[in-house]
């Protein structure tokens, strides 16, 4: 932020602060990453993400055919 008020840009404070959440989330998952391994990477991402969340969803529900099986 400072790099980009020393050079005229303004700060938008409605974007950083929808953007807050998005990137404190990216920054754990980037210490877990380094301290624990790329699964607990994904384990944090993944937590966020709306698809996964419903993808997971579906499989413990059981609308979602789980294992998928490959078609012949």
């Amino acid at each position: 932020m400072a790099y980009a008020a020393s050079n005229g840009v303004p700060a938008r404070w409605y974007y950083i602060n929808l953007s807050r959440p998005l990137l404190v989330n990216q920054l754990k998952a980037l210490i877990a990453r380094d301290a624990l391994g790329v699964a607990a990477y994904y384990e944090i991402v993944n937590h966020r993400d709306n698809m996964v969340r419903r993808a997971l969803e579906a499989i413990r529900s059981g609308e979602a055919e789980w294992p998928v099986k490959p078609k012949a």
